[in-house]
């Protein structure tokens, strides 16, 4: 990663282009952290073969101080977060409840989410079974599950399955 741009005592900007700096040895190093819009002077020293040691000015010039503007996922990139979605509080959610035969044959059952259930809790080994009705759409499914430790860990499992439905509708008739 590269380093900070930052200000030196005399406002010469540091680190802000390689090769430019303003080489100040007979003062300790103060560094400022630059304020964006302000204008600040860069300046490039070159060795001009002296016995002395001293370098001569090759450039200089002045700069309005712009900070990159970062998106949101980039700045989260760049200081190593992610973001978890939220987990919701309890809340009903439909269930259907198909111990009714006649309403089974005769209803279609077109969902898409089969399950809502933010409130299971698992046994000593970590374990948990659920049980659900499927909706007559013959296709795959995707299956999610998230959870949250005693500790605040979270934890996630996505998983497959299909539903085929081999015994057509009775008509309302």
């Amino acid at each position: 990663m590269e380093s900070p741009i930052w200000v030196c005592k005399h406002g010469y900007l540091e680190n802000y282009r390689e090769g430019y700096s303003h080489e100040c040895h007979d003062t300790p190093k103060i560094e400022q952290k630059p304020i964006e819009g302000q204008v600040y002077r860069v300046i490039k020293y070159v060795d001009a073969g002296r016995a002395d040691g001293l370098k001569v000015v090759k450039d200089v010039y002045d700069i309005g101080l712009q900070y990159p503007k970062l998106t949101e996922e980039e700045l989260m990139k760049m200081n190593n977060l992610s973001r978890v979605k939220a987990y919701y509080i309890h809340r009903e959610f439909y269930q259907p409840n198909y111990d009714n035969a006649a309403l089974l044959e005769t209803v279609p059952d077109f969902r898409n989410t089969l399950l809502w259930s933010p409130l299971v809790s698992t046994n000593e080994k970590g374990e948990a079974t659920v049980e659900f009705f499927c909706s007559d759409i013959n296709t795959g499914f995707v299956g999610k599950i998230e959870g949250v430790s005693r500790e605040g860990l979270l934890g996630t499992k996505d998983f497959e399955f299909a539903v085929r439905k081999t015994k057509p509708l009775k008509s309302g008739k």
